[in-house]
């Protein structure tokens, strides 16, 4: 009797906003706020930001903060680029993410802005909150740091449907960094993508020539990847208490790999540019046993190890 267990294992990988101010008109009202800067990762959702009301005189004072739709053509469509590649982001008033910050002549109400009010002899500063989200994408954003710059603009009056010309504005640049994402998933044949999967047992049971044993790997990347395989014994099954050897042929989406040297220099089997979707892209594995020679037809236990090694190419 022969028996064999194939172990897969895992090496590798690596990983991945801006202001100013001004001040006018009767309540005296400036605002100042700092570039905003996101640092993202795949369980991001919105982080908040503030900005800081100032106020010259004591006069009692309704106002209240627009938005521009930045380098957008609407604001259903904000986005921060970086060359030709783009990551939506999204900015509100409040946590619930219901309604899109807007400015003039788009506002249709009161939902649109941040409106706050200052009381008869309040002259402290007052800060307020807005929200910016970074919407899931089924498709990996690209790794980069992308900008977009936009305006935040103060309006005297407690109806922002009568709103025209802004008493103060400033201008910030939103960074969102994306770093680099490499994952790896070894799944049996049409499994969904799991990162902590990242080792595989094949066993043939009785070894005979011509069997067969199928995988898949799944990969998850943004910024292009390349995947390289190594055998501990080169291509073929060691005997565990001697130095008996059975060969197997070793395909990656369909193509035979030569593993003949890939302990010294691990073999090239996958590579692709650009992003993948947030599931993964998947790879079928074929595992097929070789013709017996030699000591091959000792009996006993057999096994190999093959190391699957994943980087980013961009």
């Amino acid at each position: 009797m022969i028996y064999r267990n194939l172990l897969f294992s895992v090496g590798w990988f690596v990983i991945a906003l801006i202001g100013t101010s001004t001040a006018n008109a009767a309540c005296g009202l400036g605002i100042a706020a700092g570039n905003p800067s996101i640092d993202w990762t795949m369980a991001f959702d919105y982080k908040s930001f503030t900005l800081t009301i100032t106020k010259g005189n004591s006069t009692a004072c309704s106002y209240g903060i627009a938005f521009t739709k930045g380098g957008a053509a609407s604001y259903a469509t904000r986005r921060a680029t970086v060359g030709a590649n783009s990551a939506r982001y999204q900015i509100y008033g409040d946590t619930t993410k219901t309604f899109a910050l807007k400015d003039v002549p788009d506002i249709a109400a009161p939902t649109d802005v941040i409106l706050d009010t200052y009381l008869e002899g309040d002259t402290t500063q007052h800060q307020l909150q807005f929200f910016i989200e970074v919407p899931y994408s089924a498709t990996l954003y690209h790794s980069g740091s992308f900008t977009d710059s936009f305006t935040l603009n103060v309006y005297e009056g407690a109806d922002p449907l009568t709103w025209v010309t802004p008493v103060a504005t400033t201008t910030v640049t939103l960074t969102i960094n994306i770093p680099k994402i490499i994952a790896l998933s070894l799944l049996d044949g049409g499994g969904a993508f799991d990162e902590s999967k990242t080792t595989k047992n094949i066993n043939f049971g009785t070894l005979a020539p011509g069997q067969n044993s199928s995988m898949d790997i799944r990969m998850r990347s943004n910024a292009g990847y390349e995947v390289r395989f190594s055998s501990a014994n080169n291509g073929s099954m060691k005997h565990t208490a001697g130095a008996a050897l059975v060969p197997y042929l070793f395909y990656v989406n369909g193509v035979q790999l030569n593993m003949s040297n890939s302990l010294a220099v691990p073999v090239l089997g996958l590579s692709s540019n650009g992003t993948t979707l947030q599931t993964g892209s998947a790879y079928p594995i074929n595992v097929r046993i070789g013709a017996f020679v030699g000591s091959g037809r000792v009996a006993g236990s057999y096994s190999d190890q093959i190391t699957v090694t994943a980087a980013t190419t961009e």
